[in-house]
């Protein structure tokens, strides 16, 4: 049978090792539900904007972005073509 090793004996034979033992404090829970009820709140204004705005946006982009026409420097003179076209029916 094993024999039992209590905390005081745990806690002696880390001191002699050079090891602090210290209790663990206890996490304190907020208080008021009003700071959590305030942050929902408008974390949930924040994502329902958020969604009410992105359809316009991608409807029309051009209250975002700016469209810049590239005209080209030179007008071409003409069209390339070939000289004859040939088709066939299988």
């Amino acid at each position: 049978m094993q024999k039992k090793i209590s905390i005081f004996e745990i806690k002696k034979y880390l001191n002699k090792k050079g090891f602090i033992v210290k209790k663990k404090k206890k996490i304190e829970t907020q208080k008021s539900g009003l700071d959590n009820l305030s942050r929902t709140f408008l974390s949930s204004l924040i994502i329902i904007s958020i969604f009410f705005i992105a359809p316009s946006i991608a409807v029309a982009p051009n209250f975002v972005a700016e469209i810049f026409e590239n005209t080209p420097l030179k007008l071409p003179i003409g069209v390339l073509t070939a000289e004859t076209i040939t088709t066939s029916f299988i």
